[in-house]
């Protein structure tokens, strides 16, 4: 249980790697403006606000998977979706408020998915696992934040934005609960 819920956990921390550190980054290594860079960081709102809707996962029980694990595969797929959808804009970063909106997406889907697992750990752990269970899982939500942000970086030095993104995006669905 405490491995399932921290593989879990690894899950959400990829999303905040990739609007945290690697698309301001990417906005600012294509001469997007400081300021404009400055606002898209915003797009990480939503993991601050996710008490507000927490309780609507609570109340409402997807048809498949469970309330918890229901939720989190939801928020995965829209993860993989909007992932995909920010791979096309890639190879047209223009539009930075594009990319914001789709920054503020994929936070918001992380957020929910946040809840569901936190909420999974708490269901499935006993007591007495969970101490070490909040190691594991902040361990691991945090490597996997450093390892998207660092390995987004450095890939797209090599490659293009547009594999990165395919490659985080897929890396979603593997992980699906």
């Amino acid at each position: 249980r405490t491995a399932s819920v921290a593989l879990m956990s690894f899950s959400s921390g990829l999303p905040l790697g990739l609007v945290y550190v690697a698309i301001p980054d990417w906005m600012r290594s294509i001469g997007v403006d400081i300021k404009v860079v400055g606002l898209i960081t915003l797009a990480q709102a939503p993991w601050s606000f996710k008490v507000l809707w927490a309780p609507l996962l609570d109340r409402f029980v997807p048809p498949f998977l469970g309330r918890r694990r229901g939720w989190a595969a939801i928020a995965q797929v829209a993860l993989f979706v909007i992932t995909l959808a920010l791979a096309g804009v890639a190879r047209h970063p223009d539009s930075a408020w594009v990319i914001a909106a789709l920054a503020l997406a994929i936070a918001f889907a992380a957020a929910t998915q946040d809840i569901a697992v936190d909420a999974y750990a708490v269901d499935v752990l006993r007591p007495d696992e969970q101490g070490v269970a909040v190691g594991f899982r902040t361990a691991s939500y945090l490597m996997a934040m450093r390892l998207a942000g660092a390995f987004a970086i450095t890939l797209a030095a090599w490659s293009s934005w547009t594999a990165v993104l395919v490659m985080i995006a897929f890396s979603y669905l593997g992980l699906l609960v």
